[in-house]
């Protein structure tokens, strides 16, 4: 299993006594995404995503899922992948699991997903925090969805996704840690009605 090694995982310690206590985030190989890499179905396209947006973001084609797959990232590194469907599956993100017999991702809901796939730990990432500058200014928009957050970044502003309509104590000791560094953050949730 590529991704065990102490060499290849660390934890985040955005100043959080919860998040010393955690175990190591995984980090995977980056030739794990290679499968995905410089495809990008055209509902991409179809939903206003320039090519260089995708190939910013770093954005891929899962074809068997039939996905558009959007890496998780930081600090150079991949903690994992997301997928939206292209096609109407009922679920509309799926966070892929590494399926550790295979050394590859796939796209299993929790509830079904075999004890030797390793899950996406969601409320532990954001997606979007390996594409924020300085250079897009100092607003930091957090949004629900990974497809948001790229629209939103495309669109001039640095953006993030939390993977969700909430935000756990890790993915806001990291907002803090932002905001320390002097971005302003601008929390854009859909409405519930």
């Amino acid at each position: 299993m590529r991704n065990a090694s102490d060499e290849t995982t660390h934890c985040y310690r955005w100043g959080s006594p919860i998040a010393d206590t955690l175990k190591p985030l995984p980090v995977y190989d980056e030739s794990l995404w290679d499968v995905y890499r410089g495809k990008v179905p055209s509902y991409a396209i179809e939903r206003g995503i320039t090519v260089k947006t995708c190939k910013e973001w770093g954005l891929g084609y899962d074809k068997l899922g039939k996905r558009l797959v959007i890496p998780v990232r930081d600090d150079g590194k991949l903690f994992g992948v997301v997928g939206r469907t292209i096609c109407g599956h009922i679920a509309k993100y799926s966070n892929y699991s590494y399926d550790t017999v295979n050394d590859c991702f796939r796209p299993f809901p929790d509830k079904v997903r075999p004890l030797d796939f390793v899950p996406l730990a969601k409320e532990r990432v954001v997606v979007g925090g390996h594409v924020i500058s300085k250079s897009k200014g100092d607003i930091l928009c957090v949004v629900e969805g990974p497809l948001d957050a790229v629209m939103v970044w495309q669109h001039g502003y640095n953006a993030i996704s939390i993977l969700g309509s909430w935000a756990s104590a890790e993915q806001l000791k990291w907002l803090s840690k932002k905001a320390d560094d002097g971005y302003e953050i601008v929390v854009l949730m859909a409405g519930v009605s």
